[in-house]
């Protein structure tokens, strides 16, 4: 049922008209200044680069040419993954737009390289050229100020996935949800993370750059700390198959707690990507950035661009979220929050703060420890809004015993 379905979905979904109606509108003449730009890299940071490219245009009074989607081995519009009629009908009298199919400038361009190199915002507005191209868009302007962070999100806001991939990740969500949804996992110990992390790690600025794998090995007892329900499924995004999900210790350690599940418990993706012009990289992303988007709960890896993304955004719509691996975010200064964001942020609640104690269990008659440890526990919880955690040491001659499972319960 569901297979077929997919099909069907995806000829009826996956087959875009190449044109987009509001380019139309749009009349290029002598005295038109536009502004054409590239995105590159994975997802979250072509959807940065978009962004910031659509900033640019909004700040400098151009039109803005949309880009298309290079992947590895072809070209295809920026239609096949974001849902461009309703991008345009959204930033309508704020961004005039126009498909690059549709563009043809009239007079000089000028092309910029602007790679990795962040521009003020009087940089850009100074630029008198009326044709302006520049290469990738991703963090190349300063715009960390009012009113250009509220539009940064105002643009995010409109920046949908196409029909056919909203409608892929939502038969998964509903097939994964529960009545109490489900928390996604965005966790990050793939091959290339870890030989990105020794790179990053090493490179010399003032940025502090020693928290890109803290806590993996531990991933199951962040949770527990931070207490994530175990009610509800645990969602793995990233490019895991099934069978690792299945076979690896530290997702073993998880699943003794969680059910957890992947698109692939839902979609069988070798029968979906031949019939999609993305990548299998872009698409399973799509999927995953839908999917921890809308979960009840997202966890993270800060230094990860796409984890970071989200979490920002999140942060900015006041929704649960937090990252594992502990220390800053460092994309936050290049995509800060709203002053609203910053007003939600400051006035959320407080998380209690952890008070952690270690206890041992060595011996049934000796209760002097447990009672002063149960002691301690009740007075905190009925005096203070601490969270006790407990490091517990079960010696090896009771494991198993009656009292002690007994002492775990009561805890």
């Amino acid at each position: 049922m569901w297979v077929g379905h997919l099909h069907l979905l995806l000829w009826s979904l996956f087959i875009f008209k190449c044109g987009y109606l509001a380019s139309a509108d749009v009349q290029i003449s002598a005295s038109t200044r536009t502004f054409k730009f590239a995105i590159c890299d994975g997802l979250a940071n072509q959807r940065i680069a978009l962004i910031h490219g659509l900033l640019i245009s909004y700040i400098t009074d151009r039109v803005a040419v949309l880009p298309q989607i290079e992947t590895a081995s072809k070209i295809i519009p920026l239609s096949d993954l974001i849902d461009v009629p309703y991008l345009i009908d959204n930033l309508k009298g704020v961004i005039k737009i126009i498909n690059s199919e549709d563009y043809n400038p009239v007079g000089q361009v000028s092309v910029l390289n602007t790679r990795r190199r962040r521009r003020t915002i009087e940089e850009w507005k100074s630029e008198t050229d009326i044709n302006l191209h520049i290469n990738c868009a991703y963090n190349v302007i300063d715009a960390t100020v009012e009113p250009y962070i509220s539009m940064f999100w105002r643009i995010d806001r409109a920046l949908q996935f196409n029909e056919a991939t909203m409608a892929i990740a939502s038969n998964i969500a509903n097939r994964i949800g529960t009545e109490y949804g489900y928390t996604a996992l965005h966790f990050r110990i793939e091959d290339d993370w870890v030989h990105h992390c020794a790179k990053w790690e090493k490179m010399n600025d003032d940025g502090i750059r020693d928290n890109c794998m803290t806590y993996t090995n531990e991933i199951a007892n962040v949770l527990a700390i931070e207490r994530v329900p175990t009610d509800r499924p645990l969602y793995i995004a990233g490019g895991f198959s099934l069978e690792f999900i299945e076979t690896n210790f530290l997702f073993q350690e998880l699943s003794k707690k969680y059910k957890i599940v992947s698109k692939e418990s839902y979609l069988d993706l070798g029968s979906v990507i031949p019939n999609i012009k993305l990548s299998r990289r872009e698409f399973v992303a799509a999927i995953d950035f839908i999917l921890c988007s809308n979960a009840l709960l997202f966890i993270g890896n800060s230094v990860s661009t796409f984890s970071a993304y989200i979490e920002l955004k999140r942060m900015q719509n006041m929704d649960p979220v937090f990252h594992y691996n502990a220390g800053d975010i460092p994309l936050k200064p290049s995509i800060p929050l709203s002053h609203l964001g910053d007003l939600l942020t400051a006035n959320r609640p407080n998380k209690p703060l952890k008070w952690v104690f270690t206890l041992t269990l060595s011996r049934e008659d000796d209760t002097v420890p447990l009672g002063l440890a149960k002691v301690a526990i009740a007075s905190a919880i009925k005096n203070t809004n601490l969270d006790p955690v407990c490091i517990l040491y079960v010696s090896e001659n009771n494991v198993g015993a009656r009292w002690e499972e007994n002492i775990i319960k009561w805890m």
